[in-house]
């Protein structure tokens, strides 16, 4: 069983008709076993949204909260995604971009709006720009 959020679970029991004792003891009993883990659902989206779908930090901390998880959950997943990782993320977009032929302010406007920090954004644009024997040397 993948985990559920508890805001949405006590939702859909709420709406189902259960009582909220009756759902605080089933969402307690499945905390215990770790189906229900909001932490861990929140980690594991951060780094699905930022490795597979090149999501910088900012738009998949709006996502994760417009999902109604807790902004303390959000934070702590959050700090499971490194600068270098983030920064190997919007690279890799850097380079895609740039082989479509897009200039260096496309690519950095296209980066901020995927919500990647500024720093990050023109690091990884430096980074393309130097090309790889560069970057492979000083990483």
């Amino acid at each position: 069983m993948e985990p559920h959020q508890d805001a949405r679970a006590d939702q859909a029991c709420a709406e189902a008709g259960f009582s909220q004792a009756v759902v605080g003891q089933v969402l307690a009993f499945l905390e215990a076993r770790r189906y229900v883990d909001d932490l861990r659902l929140a980690t594991d989206c951060v780094r699905d949204l930022s490795v597979r779908r090149g999501w910088g930090r900012e738009k998949v901390r709006v996502w994760l909260l417009g999902r109604g998880l807790e902004r303390n959950v959000v934070a702590q997943a959050m700090d499971s995604l490194s600068p270098e990782e983030e920064l190997g993320s919007a690279a890799a977009l850097a380079v895609k971009r740039a082989r479509q032929g897009k200039s260096a302010q496309q690519t950095y406007r296209f980066l901020l709006s995927r919500g990647f920090p500024a720093e990050i954004a023109r690091g990884a644009i430096l980074q393309e720009m130097a090309g790889p024997d560069e970057t492979e040397s000083h990483g």
